[in-house]
């Protein structure tokens, strides 16, 4: 499929609030043109420009000109009217040409374009019955049950634990002198450790020495080991 082409036109048509001879001086500058070229420019007849550019080209003109102050026409480039297949030679390896309308508003949805759906056939089925209920449709058969030896084995009395990690015996500690009290008896007064008074150092050798007295009317004292 070939991409849309466009053909990029001039007729003179300058922006709003532009100096057309400021703009007539930066297209002759960027197109080289001067005298009658450059006035034939601004005939107001279309001039083209560019011919078969694809849009991103035909945006870049159109960015040009405006740069300048004018505005250009990109249009599409017309393509040939198709050929019907009568008119293609005989044994031509071209596709045919088709040719295409729009349908009316509302009379056409997408469905119209769902291709048709082609039935599976179904597969021969006749060789095959059904079995009685409760029949396992596995191939391989049931696996044959494990032999387990159990001949050394015996019930114990009931209650008895099983876990063969036996648990360590607790010791009793020896309390033949502890006795309980009555209810409200005693205090914990009797069992307080007593406490030991600190002994005053001796300050027999110390005395107070007074100083001058200060403008603040108080007086200072110093201790002296005198």
């Amino acid at each position: 499929m070939s991409l849309e082409t466009y053909n990029v036109y001039f007729s003179g048509q300058i922006m709003k609030d532009r100096d057309p001879a400021e703009v007539r001086k930066k297209l002759g500058a960027k197109f080289k043109l001067e005298g009658t070229k450059l006035d034939a420019f601004f005939s107001g007849k279309p001039v083209l420009i560019k011919k078969a550019v694809d849009m991103e080209q035909a945006v870049k003109f159109r960015v040009t000109f405006r740069d300048a102050g004018a505005l250009v026409d990109i249009r599409p480039v017309e393509r040939p009217a198709a050929q019907p297949d009568t008119a293609l030679p005989s044994g031509s390896d071209t596709a045919s040409a088709e040719t295409f309308t729009l349908s009316e508003p509302g009379s056409f949805d997408l469905s119209d374009c769902t291709p048709p759906v082609q039935p599976q056939p179904i597969p021969d089925i006749s060789a095959l019955a059904l079995d009685r209920p409760g029949v396992s449709l596995a191939e391989t058969g049931l696996p044959n049950p494990a032999e387990i030896d159990t001949s050394e084995l015996e019930l114990d009395k009931p209650g008895v634990i099983l876990d063969e990690n036996t648990p360590a015996a607790t010791s009793i500690p020896d309390i033949p002198d502890l006795s309980l009290s009555q209810a409200r008896e005693g205090s914990l007064e009797e069992y307080q450790q007593p406490i030991q008074p600190t002994p005053i150092p001796n300050i027999d050798h110390l005395m107070l020495e007074a100083k001058e007295e200060r403008p603040s009317g108080r007086a200072k004292f110093d201790t002296s080991d005198e």
